[in-house]
């Protein structure tokens, strides 16, 4: 049988205690995420090949979109209009500026 008294749990005084209870939203922080990386690359060619491949993507996204709207504007009987996003639209108009 185990010999001796039980050990009291000691409650640090004053704001060491406090301590980590405001720390304690950061261990729960380091639990591993859903979803993929994406890792960004860090040599300059790699990083002109990413540019390439996400304006090839951005391109392509937005031809299926032109399609798309072209197709649904032909088959429905009122006006169809696209709505962008709010940024979409202010970035759109800072190109044509340039």
């Amino acid at each position: 049988m185990a010999q001796g008294k039980m050990k009291k749990k000691v409650q640090l005084p004053g704001k060491a205690g406090r301590n980590k209870q405001k720390h304690a939203h950061q261990k729960k922080a380091l639990a591993p995420r859903k979803g993929g990386r994406v890792i960004k690359p860090k040599k300059a060619k790699n990083i002109e090949v990413a540019k390439l491949k996400k304006n090839i993507e951005k391109a392509i996204g937005s031809n299926i979109e032109a399609e798309i709207g072209a197709r649904a504007s032909s088959a429905e009987p009122k006006s169809f209009n696209i709505v962008h996003s709010s940024s979409n639209v202010k970035n759109k108009e800072a190109k044509k500026q340039k």
